[in-house]
């Protein structure tokens, strides 16, 4: 019994410290063209104003696990650009003249070139072309943890992902307090009991605000999906600290640094279903060289048998601490997340929540702006559907080829044209169809005067929900749809009015309240959280 038991011990020791299994990522490239000083990279050369895409995407840095296999196939041919992956390089360089003991391919430079490189060590790399700076970003390779979840419950066990960067920052401000014990079966119904690591702020980072008054917000009740809904609060420095009754299928988090325009925001969600919470950073900066990876850390809720004819659900536990640029999350004290967002914009300082859908933007009567290029594109790739082979080319977004917009009742669009497009002229219409787009846009459904020359902008405010259009006047497949959709307002519970200072009220009203999610919130607002 006592070798079994040692056996036992071993097995969660592996379990909790070995990487995760590595995988295939695989990237089409194309060479584009981009905005300088906007959409290109840093450091990119004028006389070019182009750069490297994958998936259509202008030069996005990357994350990957230690041990995973990056391969590039490139769709275009770039025979004065070779494309390479390198070491020991900087920003913006990129891998602009890189040793050949540097170089971790063989640089390719014509379509339907192949190449690929297995990194098996931690830091950060580079891709781009070897003649020229401003031309790729940066590959961050990360060693990934798995840990165990839960202490003393029934339950399964959950992952948690720490990058390099993430790592210093909790060495300086977390407490790691480690539990690890034998890992024993009960009984044969499939339950367990097991103790595991446990994570938590270190106790200077509560006296740091001791002073500070809380805002308490009262529990609440959602029977429907809610998009954006703000706390009327605003602060680039805060923590938040949330209990939710999750549903089996629906997501429900928090927006933080959003910007009054609704262009700058990152989102905290949990999506019961994948049991991932999700950390969406891709519009928390507009800096282009900015890592705006979206993070996915495993974090299963466990059911705790309470006897033989009643279980329970635990309750998905959150504190957010936003400070500036820096974010971290912690989840029922054994899941965390620490990362930087870098917002640009001096008034991202909103803060709300959303209920039942990760995939939003803009969500109340606001002016939303996109800068609008003309690029290239490949053909039934990143290409829109219906695209002509004889242009190959498609509007983007703030360098996003040809997205689809998702716009509230009230908001309106403005489009500033970068690019002269003689004939193409960019038209915003109703009544089309995909691959059409806009293109010969009957003058009735066209909703503002096509515009054609660099410096042009034009806008239209939607009053009506519906699916609406832009692209080209003239040709098919150079553009994307505008969803209009009607804000979903929120329905509380009158019976929900505890708050987290009560807490036996709140659990109580716990079990009336489980249709969809409890909120039971509370945000600290101070000063100054970390020295």
């Amino acid at each position: 019994m006592a070798h079994l038991l040692w056996l036992l011990y071993f097995t969660l020791i592996v379990v909790a410290f070995s990487s995760v299994s590595a995988n295939l990522i695989i990237y089409t490239v194309t060479f584009v063209s981009c905005v300088e000083n906007s959409t290109c990279p840093q450091g990119n050369p004028a006389t070019y104003s182009a750069t490297f895409a994958l998936n259509g995407t202008l030069s996005p840095n990357i994350t990957l696990n230690v041990g995973d296999q990056l391969q590039f196939n490139l769709a275009t041919t770039v025979t004065s650009h070779p494309l390479t992956i390198c070491q020991n390089s900087a920003v913006p360089n990129f891998c602009k003249g890189a040793a050949t003991s540097d170089e971790l391919n063989t640089p390719i430079t014509n379509a339907g070139d192949t190449t690929s490189v297995i990194f098996n060590t931690s830091g950060t790399y580079y891709y781009g072309c070897h003649n020229h700076p401003g031309m790729g970003a940066m590959i961050n390779v990360i060693q990934t943890v798995t840990t165990a979840s839960s202490s003393s419950s029934t339950g399964s066990l959950s992952t948690s992902t720490k990058g390099t960067g993430a790592r210093h920052q909790l060495s300086v401000l977390l407490l790691f307090t480690v539990i690890v014990s034998l890992f024993t079966i009960i009984f044969t119904d499939g339950t367990y009991t097991f103790k595991t690591l446990g994570i938590r702020p270190i106790d200077e980072v509560i006296k740091l605000r001791q002073n500070n008054n809380p805002v308490y917000l009262v529990s609440q009740t959602f029977n429907q999906p809610t998009l954006f809904t703000s706390l009327n609060i605003s602060s680039s420095n805060f923590e938040l600290q949330t209990y939710i009754n999750v549903s089996s299928n629906t997501s429900a988090g928090f927006v933080f640094r959003r910007s009054p325009n609704g262009l700058q925001y990152t989102t905290l969600i949990y999506d019961p279903v994948s049991q991932c919470l999700i950390l969406n950073r891709t519009y928390s900066s507009l800096i282009p060289m900015f890592a705006n990876s979206t993070i996915y850390a495993k974090h299963a809720l466990l059911t705790t048998r309470i006897d033989d004819h009643m279980t329970q659900k635990e309750l998905l536990s959150l504190r957010i601490f936003v400070d500036n640029s820096l974010v971290e999350v912690y989840a029922n004290n054994r899941t965390v997340i620490a990362t930087h967002i870098y917002p640009t914009f001096s008034d991202s300082t909103g803060l709300g929540y959303i209920v039942g859908g990760q995939a939003f933007s803009n969500v109340s009567a606001n002016l939303i702006i996109y800068t609008v290029t003309f690029v290239s594109c490949v053909e039934n790739s990143t290409c829109p559907q219906g695209n002509p082979a004889a242009y190959s080319a498609t509007f983007a977004l703030n360098g996003t080829l040809s997205p689809n917009i998702t716009l509230n009742v009230g908001d309106q669009l403005q489009f500033n044209l970068d690019t002269t497009v003689s004939i193409h002229p960019l038209t915003i219409c109703q009544n089309s169809a995909i691959p059409n787009f806009c293109k010969a846009a009957a003058t009735s459904d066209e909703l503002n005067t096509p515009i054609t020359n660099a410096g042009d902008t034009t806008s239209v405010v939607f009053n009506t929900s519906g699916t609406y259009y832009y692209g080209c006047h003239n040709h098919p497949g150079m553009g994307a749809m505008i969803n209009v959709i009607q804000t979903v307002t929120t329905a509380s519970s009158s019976s929900s009015t505890g708050s987290l200072s009560t807490s036996t009220k709140g659990t109580g009203a716990r079990h009336q309240l489980s249709v969809l999610f409890l909120f039971a919130v509370i945000v600290s607002l101070f000063t100054i959280i970390f020295t």
